[in-house]
């Protein structure tokens, strides 16, 4: 039973109520630190906590990179809403968010190490930062880490990211469905997602037998 919970076993071994094991190993703060000690000495012993650093359980502390037009909603709202998803999930959970500007290229490595290594970053989220030697670092520094909307290609870190270039397409087919036939893009070309997003665009022009025009159409 190498990776369930035994909560029942745990609280019978060590005299502890079922919800207060089960509120130690989700990580909750409502604990004392004598039941804490307990309960996790016996996880221990039983198994239960092999592999779990790598995992979601007993995280308190998170911190989030993001460019540093993420934290204004007037200059990322998609980025902003983001972060402000984040929050809200973790609000029922007594995780404490934190965050750091981090630009999404040449990104500042001395930053994020000396983030990363205090004592209360437990995980992290890199939310649109592309640096290569950030995702070296990050997976060198073995804490769980997961990176949204970034460009990752060698894949060793779990990522979420949006299918840009069928967005491009859906816009512009949700457009020629209306009706629509002269329709111009305008687009911040400064990263590769809106790169893929013009793909899908061009993609929906092709397929509705127009000729995109770059001076003309964006």
């Amino acid at each position: 039973m190498e990776k369930k919970l035994k909560i029942a076993e745990i609280a019978a071994r060590t005299g502890l109520s079922a919800s207060t094991v089960s509120r130690v190993l989700a990580g909750k703060a409502n604990t004392s630190e004598r039941a804490r000690e307990k309960v996790l000495a016996c996880a221990r012993e039983l198994g239960v906590m092999d592999g779990m650093a790598a995992g979601r359980m007993l995280l308190n502390n998170l911190i989030i990179f993001a460019p540093p037009r993420a934290f204004d909603e007037r200059s990322d709202i998609f980025y902003y809403r983001v972060i402000q998803s984040i929050s809200k999930a973790l609000a029922p959970h007594e995780v404490r968010l934190r965050y750091c500007p981090l630009e999404e290229n040449d990104s500042d490595p001395a930053l994020f190490l000396s983030r990363m290594n205090e004592v209360e970053t437990q995980a992290a989220v890199l939310l649109g930062i592309d640096d290569p030697h950030i995702h070296d670092l990050a997976v060198d520094l073995g804490k769980p880490c997961v990176l949204i909307n970034c460009r990752d290609d060698r894949m060793r870190l779990p990522a979420i990211a949006p299918d840009h270039r069928t967005i491009g397409a859906f816009a512009a087919r949700y457009l020629f469905e209306m009706g629509h036939r002269e329709v111009m893009n305008v687009m911040c070309l400064r990263r590769y997602t809106m790169e893929q997003r013009l793909a899908g665009i061009k993609e929906s022009w092709r397929q509705h037998n127009l000729v995109f025009q770059h001076e003309r159409d964006l």
